[in-house]
């Protein structure tokens, strides 16, 4: 069952597009974020890594607002 947002998060919320890429040796969650996409790694086992693509875009999406 998916619920749906509430006035508060429609309002501020926004949709981006993300898609699966896959190559040889890994496969990554690219999201379609501002002027260069961010392409998170999902076949590496680095919590580091993630937060190094993902924390920037939090940022700059807090600054938006």
């Amino acid at each position: 069952m998916v619920k749906k947002p509430s006035e508060k998060e429609e309002k501020y919320m926004e949709t981006k597009k993300a898609t699966i890429k896959r190559e040889d040796a890994n496969t990554y969650l690219v999201l379609e974020v501002g002027e260069a996409p961010l392409q998170i790694i999902l076949t590496d086992d680095n919590p580091n890594n993630v937060e190094m693509v993902f924390n920037p875009s939090l940022r700059k999406s807090r600054k938006h607002h």
